[in-house]
């Protein structure tokens, strides 16, 4: 009987894979435990790839990789290199501060840039990052932005962007928003008194709040060098850290007078610690923080 499976596995032919399965090297990084995939396309030289699709399928930790998202690697006319970034669910996103960590680190190892401080392009704007020498990488993530159409949120009649109301379902709170290249909201209270599972998809989808969608942090200061965030990433879910929205959140606390400018917050994420410090005026947003590398590989891309 075991004889007969073991000839009948034997000869059972095996899927060929599709004409149009393409194989692609990548790298896998995570930034404070928020993961990405990396993809060099300077040095593909295939025919060009839906990368939308692509990240659908590598970033399913079923039928793929696994990650919060995918960046793509481009020449750049204006700096060393151009970062896209694709969230899981396909769609590019502006910016995304744990990924250009990732990304710098990369471009270092594969010898794409010489130098530890450079620049990178992106759909936000160029972005400083400088490697340290203690591993850890920062990164000037410019300045936020304060403009309601800029962000964008519509907000209510006679309503600041510091502070304004919002209700889903039965709850009733206060929010900020800024844009760090993206849109986020944040809401500072007790971690353990918002139903986050909830509250989060329901704002990152309010899009007569927020038209492009939102990123939502739920913060709690303990001192003002010191807080606690939850973060519900646009097109990702919950994930274990955002780099832009420990940005937006200092950026947004300092206007409600609970951080100080030129003054290092130490933002504790479920992936780890950010350390965000904005100059005076915010003239610069600085952040930093570890990176990561998780594995490299081949991946065959459209063999499912």
């Amino acid at each position: 009987f075991f004889f007969f499976l073991l000839q009948r596995n034997k000869n059972k032919k095996r899927p060929k894979m599709s004409q149009t399965t393409k194989e692609i090297a990548f790298s896998k990084f995570n930034g404070a435990g928020n993961s990405f995939i990396i993809i060099d396309q300077m040095a593909v030289t295939d025919s060009p790839i839906d990368y939308g699709a692509l990240a659908l399928q590598v970033c399913n930790r079923n039928i793929g990789i696994g990650a919060d998202g995918l960046a793509i690697l481009e020449r750049s006319g204006t700096a060393v290199l151009k970062m896209r970034i694709f969230n899981n669910d396909g769609q590019e996103a502006e910016m995304c501060g744990n990924v250009i960590r990732c990304v710098a680190v990369f471009a270092v190892e594969k010898h794409i840039v010489s130098g530890k401080e450079f620049a990178i392009e992106t759909r936000a704007g160029p972005i400083e990052v400088n490697i340290l020498d203690t591993g850890l990488v920062r990164v000037n993530m410019g300045r936020p932005i304060f403009q309601a159409d800029k962000v964008p949120v519509v907000l209510p009649e006679s309503s600041s962007i510091d502070k304004f109301s919002v209700q889903i379902d039965q709850w009733e709170s206060e929010l900020a928003t800024v844009s760090m290249g993206n849109p986020h909201a944040i809401w500072f209270g007790e971690l353990d008194s918002v139903d986050f599972d909830t509250i989060g998809p329901k704002l990152e989808k309010n899009y007569e709040l927020f038209p492009q969608g939102v990123n939502a942090e739920f913060v709690e200061v303990s001192t003002p060098n010191e807080c606690r965030i939850r973060v519900w990433e646009r097109g990702c879910g919950e994930t274990m850290a955002c780099g832009t929205g420990a940005c937006a959140v200092v950026a947004a606390g300092i206007r409600q007078g609970r951080f100080n400018f030129d003054s290092e917050v130490i933002c504790h994420l479920p992936g780890g610690d950010l350390v965000i410090l904005i100059e005076e005026d915010f003239q610069k947003v600085w952040k930093t923080g570890p990176v990561a590398k998780v594995c490299q590989g081949t991946y065959y891309f459209g063999c499912i």
